[in-house]
């Protein structure tokens, strides 16, 4: 049912065209067609970094450059269109049905090792990498991304500490503290939001369901200490939670756009300086002005329930999608030197980091880019996003050549401090639900089934929780809530995900 619904998609915009020059038929000036996941505004096409990639390897290319929250309806619909680019960067792309079942991207081992040196090398740092981007069928499908950090936890929770100081109040370590502190928040620091946060993601208001010892995740689903496969919807102390977040909302505690406010809406809420608290990837290096930055301590989640121990998310640092090569490649090796050529070391600095410079902003000289410090390694600074691809370019490295060739710059020291404080707090997961997202692999039959499901339950979900927050809970609507969940088939859901999970753990006993 869902191709089926995709095919009309694609035949109803058929008349858009999705790709510069072309689709399949290659351009008459040899250009190679790509298609690339972007999180930022920027004109990638007339990027210096493009340019000397071209320069470097001879082949021109046709750039289209796809904002994140597209990047899913115009996959489906290139998919179900037939017309591909020769190349797809950096975007989720699902490898077990559009490499394995329907064979539109293809293998890259061989390719890899024939055609690919640079990022051969990359992987022979470490051969346990390759085994993580295997599809069922034992072929890779896409080349890696990956930044090692040392970190295991995606969002940590931030106070305004310069606020505290102000009011002449103690970092909350009770959840009368916390909710005390937002009122202190709301009724004394004029023009305030006492928190700001979006709908889903490690910024996100359900961030703060760990306090009753539930680890948020965006599919609502996640591995229990005893390896089950369980949703976060039927947890003992969800039903608390969300009526805590409702009164919370009710009272002015919480943004009041807190339920429909996207990303960058939400960095400009806290380059604003009117934030208390926030869950955040980090404060530095993230576009916030340094007197802003200055504000904010990251603190422990909160205890919610007496016995209770807080959980979060537990993060791995897999390889994430560097590139895939389509059928519509005509030039297998032209394309994979082309991809090889954003393997080498300058390549990927240049292209995440940016070129070194030294800009005067105001009197004050920053730092851009990167540059090999007096120790042999290398030191980066700001990027530039507006002139260079950052997430959007390929970056590869295994943890142990990332830490022999970079210095860390104080951004990663405090990411990196922040994951240990919640590790040795015991807050953090033992068993990674990115796994059910990343490593698992299933039939295409259970694929379809799963999205299903997945589409059906999270639709329901996302309008009951909404009005939960807005108008709070009852015994009849709570009741309600969980019966639909059964109806829609949640149960099969967990089902389907421990079964694969299962098989997942088997084969790496």
């Amino acid at each position: 049912m869902k191709r089926y619904i995709l095919l009309i998609l694609a035949v109803v915009f058929m008349g858009t065209q999705l790709f510069a020059g072309g689709g399949r038929q290659a351009p008459a000036d040899g250009r190679l067609n790509v298609m690339m996941w972007t999180r930022d505004i920027a004109d990638f096409a007339n990027m210096q970094y493009y340019r000397e990639l071209e320069e470097a390897t001879g082949i021109p290319i046709n750039l289209n450059a796809i904002d994140g929250s597209e990047w899913s309806t115009r996959v489906n619909l290139m998919f179900a269109s037939g017309d591909y680019p020769d190349v797809i960067l950096r975007g989720g792309i699902e490898v077990e049905q559009f490499g394995v079942d329907q064979g539109i991207l293809i293998p890259l081992d061989d390719i890899i090792e024939r055609y690919m040196p640079n990022y051969r090398a990359l992987l022979n740092r470490d051969p346990s990498l390759r085994d993580l981007m295997r599809a069922s069928d034992g072929n890779t499908y896409y080349t890696g991304f990956l930044l090692p950090q040392n970190i295991n936890v995606e969002g940590h929770l931030f106070i305004n500490q310069a606020w505290l100081n102000q009011l002449g109040l103690p970092v909350p370590t009770t959840l009368a503290q916390f909710e005390n502190t937002l009122r202190a928040f709301r009724d004394r620091i004029p023009n305030s939001i006492p928190f700001t946060g979006t709908w889903g993601g490690y910024e996100s208001i359900f961030q703060f369901l760990s306090f009753w010892g539930i680890p948020y995740h965006g599919s609502w689903l996640h591995i229990n200490d005893d390896h089950r496969v369980v949703s976060q919807l039927q947890h003992q102390n969800f039903r608390t939670a969300i009526e805590t977040l409702s009164r919370w909302y009710n009272e002015g505690l919480i943004d009041v756009e807190v339920l429909t406010l996207d990303w960058r809406s939400y960095e400009a809420r806290i380059n604003s300086g009117n934030v208390g608290t926030l869950w955040r990837w980090r404060m530095m290096a993230m576009g916030t002005p340094d007197n802003i930055v200055e504000q904010y301590v990251g603190i422990l989640p909160i205890t919610a329930i007496s016995g209770v121990r807080p959980q979060v998310r537990r993060l791995l640092e897999l390889p994430s999608r560097g590139a895939y090569i389509t059928t519509a490649a005509r030039d297998v090796e032209r394309v994979a030197r082309w991809i090889d050529a954003q393997y080498e070391f300058e390549m990927m600095a240049n292209g995440y980091y940016g070129p070194f410079q030294l800009v005067n902003q105001g009197g004050n000289i920053i730092r851009y880019g990167w540059e090999i410090a007096p120790n042999g390694r290398v030191d980066f600074h700001t990027g530039d996003v507006e002139s260079i691809p950052n997430q959007s370019a390929i970056h590869f490295f295994s943890g142990v050549e990332y830490f022999e060739r970079f210095n860390m710059p104080p951004q990663r020291v405090e990411k990196t401090d922040l994951s240990i404080m919640y590790t040795n707090a015991g807050m953090v997961e033992t068993n990674s639900g990115q796994i059910l997202q990343d490593l698992i692999t299933m039939s295409p039959a259970d694929m379809d089934r799963r999205d299903l499901l997945s589409a059906q339950i999270n639709t329901f979900v996302n309008e009951s929780l909404n009005n939960f927050i807005t108008s709070g809970v009852t015994d009849a609507s709570w009741n309600t809530f969980q019966a639909t969940l059964q109806n829609l088939r949640l149960d099969e859901l967990i089902r389907i995900h421990q079964t694969a999970y299962d098989r997942f753990r088997a084969a790496r006993r």
